[in-house]
């Protein structure tokens, strides 16, 4: 009697997962991709690809960044080559280089492959959460669990001090640093500061659930700080507020 074997669906997932899998390690590694910079604003994608095929094969369109209303270039793009090689040919050779009146700048892009994950147990090592990331996909090369010892606060008063906010908090442990950033113009009422502890258990004891804090009547609003993120090439500053100083 012939016996007929269907498979079943988790295995045509499984089969999918890994093909999906498959596709994303053939993109090409970090490092391929260069920033250019001090464009035409007339130039098309097409013109910068055209003036960088001739380095080597380049693997996906130019990317120019463009203004909020999407019609206007913001005068950078990027550009993603075959390998590393190719990638620091092109900054050598086209950095400097004339393009339709202009001279453009050509540099390796920072580009951010970095993941920020919150809400780590505490219990978790680096196995723990290299185990975690690899079931969303792979290529995870490095896991880096940060102890950030300092408390993001906002919604502060636009008078506020280093003290008064140093001595809302010194009673949770030993306060070793407080921050506070100057307001942008036009934003002064958007105050808002870090508080860094000499440990971390004393930054999770500051944000418990029963911890509320209010000055002059205005409640604050406190989260654990982030860890320094990757800064952007020069099309635009970093607007990560809850970034560490």
């Amino acid at each position: 009697m012939k016996q007929i074997h269907k498979k079943g669906s988790d295995g045509a997932e499984e089969i999918d997962e890994e093909r999906k899998h498959a596709e994303l390690l053939a993109l090409p590694p970090h490092g391929t991709e260069v920033y250019l910079g001090g464009i035409p604003p007339d130039a098309s994608e097409e013109d910068l690809k055209e003036l960088c095929e001739y380095i080597g094969a380049v693997t996906e369109q130019v990317r120019i960044m463009k203004g909020k209303d999407l019609s206007e270039s913001r005068g950078y793009a990027f550009v993603s080559f075959r390998t590393k090689e190719l990638a620091s040919k092109a900054i050598e050779e086209l950095n400097n280089t004339e393009f339709k009146g202009k001279k453009v700048k050509c540099s390796t892009s920072q580009a951010n492959h970095k993941l920020f994950i919150g809400n780590v147990p505490r219990n978790w090592g680096e196995e723990n959460m290299k185990k975690a990331v690899k079931k969303t996909g792979p290529g995870v090369n490095l896991v880096e669990l940060l102890k950030v010892k300092a408390v993001y606060v906002k919604n502060l008063p636009e008078d506020i001090t280093q003290d008064c906010l140093r001595q809302l908090f010194e009673h949770h442990g030993k306060v070793t640093k407080v921050v506070l950033p100057p307001a942008k113009p036009g934003h002064e009422k958007s105050k808002f500061g870090f508080v860094h502890f000499a440990e971390r258990s004393s930054a999770m004891k500051a944000l418990k659930n029963t911890e509320k804090y209010e000055i002059d009547g205005q409640v604050l609003d406190c989260s654990l700080a982030k860890p320094h993120t990757d800064q952007k090439p020069s099309g635009g500053p970093n607007s990560q507020k809850s970034s560490l100083y």
